[in-house]
């Protein structure tokens, strides 16, 4: 943050900036802070308040936001509307700010219409990114913009930050290690509101590994045919996909075991957890191309349980 800040003191600031890290280590929140921080550039303290608080709500004239939100994607027509008036003046300070969070979420046209503002945009215009991976922008995108990296902290110090908020326990412990110590993610993971649909679909997860470490081929097959879309298989996959790396740890002792309410045989820590990581990849892969969704599911019930114990595992 102290290099963003010298940047914004010396009025050196770029075109366009991308804030990646992992989903919930804070890159949105980090842009946000960043636009009211340059809106308030030069302001006396009481205008300073008012624009940070503009910013929080999105209502400051200056600054335009778009996210993908519950959205697989964001599409050209929205990039294009708040883009439309980039080169009015801005209203009130130095610059006109455009907010994509998300921004690896936009279609490959959305992309291209961001483009033709970032080779040529005004002076006064500044656009500010997050994504999980600057990998998801296209490389003529990507050659535009200045890049930082986002590092969550530490699952340790994740745990710390929540029992300092009264939400200690091994819900939480579990949850900051699952997660990588990205604390949005953990928000959301305990919270009333979002908390037990994120929790079903690790106990999801969980149960199918559990499934595929017993060698229960029905169950394994009824665990992949639940989900009834597109987006449903997605967030099994993607569950797994977290599972694995914990799993890992959690049978070397790196990591604290499940919480007790949430049914996980001892046995999981004997998958093959690498030869699974490669089928759910490649699940994940089909679905992106717009596999059919049953054969998929057919195809993945087979190659999962043979790859939990491949190699006599």
């Amino acid at each position: 943050m102290q290099t963003l800040r010298a940047m914004i003191d010396a009025r050196r600031l770029p075109h366009a900036m991308l804030f990646e890290g992992q989903q919930g280590c804070g890159t949105y929140t980090l842009a946000v802070l960043f636009a009211a921080q340059v809106l308030c550039q030069g302001q006396p303290a009481e205008q300073a308040e008012r624009i940070r608080r503009q910013v929080e709500e999105g209502s400051h004239p200056d600054l335009r936001v778009v996210t993908s939100g519950e959205r697989s994607s964001i599409s050209v027509d929205e990039v294009r509307a708040i883009i439309e008036d980039i080169y009015l003046r801005p209203n009130e300070g130095e610059k006109k700010i455009i907010l994509i969070g998300g921004a690896g979420e936009m279609t490959p046209q959305a992309q291209n219409a961001l483009l033709k503002v970032l080779e040529e945009p005004p002076e006064h215009a500044l656009f500010l990114l997050t994504a999980e991976s600057r990998q998801a922008l296209l490389p003529t995108v990507l050659s535009r913009v200045v890049c930082f990296s986002v590092l969550p902290p530490s699952p340790e110090e994740c745990i710390e930050h929540f029992a300092g908020l009264g939400q200690g326990g091994g819900e939480t412990a579990f949850a900051a290690h699952l997660f990588g110590g990205a604390i949005g993610s953990v928000a959301r993971y305990l919270s009333e509101e979002e908390g037990p649909a994120l929790q079903a679909k690790v106990q999801a997860a969980l149960d199918l590994l559990g499934a595929l470490a017993q060698r229960r081929l029905s169950a394994v097959a009824a665990a992949l045919y639940r989900p009834k879309n597109r987006d449903e298989m997605g967030a099994l996959l993607e569950e797994l996909t977290q599972l694995l790396p914990y799993c890992q740890r959690l049978a070397l002792g790196k990591v604290p075991p499940f919480p007790l309410r949430m049914k996980a045989d001892g046995e999981i820590v004997n998958l093959n957890t690498e030869a699974l990581y490669r089928e759910i990849a490649r699940g994940r892969v089909s679905l992106q191309r717009n596999c059919n969704l049953s054969l998929l599911q057919a195809s993945l019930s087979d190659r999962l349980a043979r790859a939990a114990h491949e190699g006599g595992q």
